[in-house]
């Protein structure tokens, strides 16, 4: 029988996993369900890095941040990734299982995101709901498909009421967006809409600003991606493997088999200390909060 991991087992392989990259790391791992980026998180990972000596006027040479999360507030992924670029001019993202959504957003400052084996991205998709992962989850992709399936139905029953003489318009699209609005509520529908707005703006500074800085045609590049990003896929959670990724522009690269076996091992690790109760403590209802260290 297995042994039950400890957190001396964590640092361990953590500084051995440093050593073999030759950079620090910084450990940014969630919960799956109970845990979500949030904008306390942003003083906790600066507090982090000011522990091991680091800031904005004594920076990390380069870095990189593995990264696990089901995602979170946006305001959140880019403040992330707006701290991590202002205490290192060079930084990769190593994706062992998937970063989605927020998670996604933060990695567009990056120099370079290496995937795991098997490992994804997903879409900016905007959602919201009492609690993260269940049924109650509101995605603005769901609405957009909604207002297509209500104008489908429209153009259907009018060629229905053409066949059969009659020329009226019919009401079934607005009677649909009515409900649909009673349903999700209209002040939600506006958040969601605000919201995406938000976060391709926060994801066109990112993309400017680092990861395609140096680019020619950075403009052009960052536009087909946040375009895709918010538009393109059918759901919230598509999973961006690294083909889908390549194709669309990202500068993204396979990990290697020992380097992907060991950040899985570390993400592993994590989920049983979390199972054990010694890592990401639940704060109240049912979110706990992330593991943030930086090991040199």
């Amino acid at each position: 029988m297995e042994s039950p991991a400890t957190i001396e087992e964590l640092d361990r392989l953590a500084i051995e996993f440093s050593g073999t990259r030759k950079k620090p790391l910084l450990i940014l791992y969630y919960h799956e369900f109970e845990g979500e980026m949030r904008e306390d998180d942003v003083e906790h990972i600066c507090q982090e890095i000011k522990r091991r000596g680091f800031h904005r006027e004594n920076k990390l040479e380069n870095l990189d941040v593995l990264l696990h999360t089901i995602g979170g507030d946006p305001h959140a992924g880019y403040r992330i990734a707006q701290l991590i670029r202002g205490v290192t001019p060079e930084v990769t993202f190593l994706i062992p299982e998937y970063a989605f959504s927020a998670g996604t957003l933060s990695c567009m400052c990056g120099n370079e995101i290496r995937l795991g084996e098997c490992a994804v991205l997903s879409p900016f998709d905007i959602s919201f709901s009492t609690r993260r992962g269940t049924s109650g989850d509101i995605e603005l992709m769901s609405i957009d498909y909604f207002k297509n399936f209500a104008t489908d139905c429209r153009e259907q029953a009018e060629r229905m009421l053409t066949r059969l003489g009659s020329h009226n318009p019919s009401k079934v699209e607005s009677d649909l967006l009515v409900e649909m609005a009673k349903q999700v509520g209209t002040l939600n529908i506006g958040r969601f809409y605000r919201a995406r707005t938000l976060t391709g703006y926060y994801a066109e500074m990112l993309l400017l600003e680092y990861m395609f800085e140096q680019m020619p045609n950075k403009d052009d590049l960052s536009n087909k991606i946040i375009h895709a990003f918010l538009f393109e896929y059918p759901t919230h959670d598509f999973h961006m493997d690294f083909h889908i990724c390549r194709k669309l522009g990202l500068p993204v690269q396979e990990m290697i088999v020992d380097e992907s076996d060991k950040s899985k091992k570390l993400i592993s690790i994590l989920k049983q200390l979390t199972a054990l109760g010694i890592i990401c403590r639940t704060i109240r209802d049912a979110y706990k909060a992330p593991f943030i260290r930086l090991y040199m």
